[in-house]
């Protein structure tokens, strides 16, 4: 569960890394574009998004508009995949242009630069660079906020609920199971048994413009028709 609005960005990570999870690229494919590394970064999304909380200090809804920002510039590029190579980089500027585009207080480039880990040239290239590619569309409405927002936080939801699981069942593997014996009740003899959660695994990575939400691609056909 999320503990309060300030834990967004930890919902951002983990949906972020759950679609690296399901993202086949070949290790030996060359960087390609301006926010490709010459290798994976041995930090996790939420480790790296955890620092950029802390010293980026923006509101929380900056990391739903960096979300949005990430969306719109692979649904623009079709060509382009999150990978782990990738991702960090694609992420600090999203969030860089979020804190630009939603704050009044920002900090200067060399300063978001050094949070992020990369030089002051390549962070403004990787700037320049997605602003093009988004067509410099950074705006936002109300509406496709919390659109997005309640498909964030369901994902998150799901994802928890499916890691729970998984570690249940390891528990259980682990530990055999043995029913309570001799509990009177009602004059009966009763066991434990187990009632089975239903569940919806994530698809949200499964669409052909690699949108992270299935429910936003839908609505977008729906309107085309």
């Amino acid at each position: 569960m999320i503990a309060s609005s300030t834990e967004t960005w930890r919902v951002i990570a983990r949906v972020l890394d759950r679609i690296l999870a399901n993202t086949k690229l070949a290790a030996s494919e060359p960087p390609s574009t301006a926010f490709d590394s010459k290798r994976v970064p041995c930090i996790t999304m939420e480790e790296y998004l955890n620092r950029v909380s802390y010293y980026a200090n923006c509101s929380p809804s900056c990391y739903v508009v960096a979300f949005i920002y990430i969306d719109r510039l692979l649904v623009n590029n079709p060509q382009m995949k999150l990978t782990g190579r990738n991702v960090h980089r694609i992420a600090l500027a999203a969030i860089v242009l979020a804190i630009k585009y939603v704050d009044d207080l920002y900090m200067n480039n060399l300063v978001y630069a050094r949070i992020g880990g990369v030089t002051l040239q390549e962070f403004n290239y990787m700037e320049i660079g997605m602003l093009t590619l988004l067509n410099y569309d950074l705006y936002v409405d109300s509406e496709a906020y919390f659109e997005y927002f309640n498909e964030l936080m369901l994902q998150y939801l799901k994802i928890e609920e499916e890691e729970w699981k998984t570690e249940k069942m390891e528990d259980c593997s682990e530990t055999p199971y043995k029913p309570i014996r001799n509990v009177e009740s009602m004059g009966s003899i009763y066991t434990v048994s187990s009632i089975p959660v239903s569940y919806t695994h994530l698809r949200a990575h499964e669409t052909d413009s690699y949108l992270v939400c299935r429910l936003l691609l839908e609505k977008k056909k729906k309107k085309k028709k």
